[in-house]
């Protein structure tokens, strides 16, 4: 009888270690799908960010090449102009 008590109290102790370390380990769990989705959120803000940042870029370099073929042209004309005189 004494064996079985043992035994029960054993019993009881181990499953309330494992009742234990199961819930460190959802704590775990829950603690780094916070951590990764606050990094899937900083990744997507820094995503929109480089996009806006392309974009203007872009926009700018068309301007550029824009007003530099906008000159060009202008050369152009002015000179055959002078040649035809």
């Amino acid at each position: 009888m004494e064996y079985e008590e043992k035994i029960k109290q054993l019993e009881e102790r181990h499953g309330q270690q494992m009742q234990a370390l199961e819930a460190q380990y959802q704590q775990k769990i829950m603690t780094e799908v916070e951590r990764y989705q606050a990094l899937a959120s900083e990744k997507d803000m820094m995503n929109e960010t480089w996009e806006e940042r392309f974009g203007l870029q872009g926009d700018e370099h068309e301007r550029a090449v824009q007003e530099m073929t906008d000159d060009y042209e202008g050369r152009l004309q002015e000179e055959a102009a002078v040649l035809e005189r």
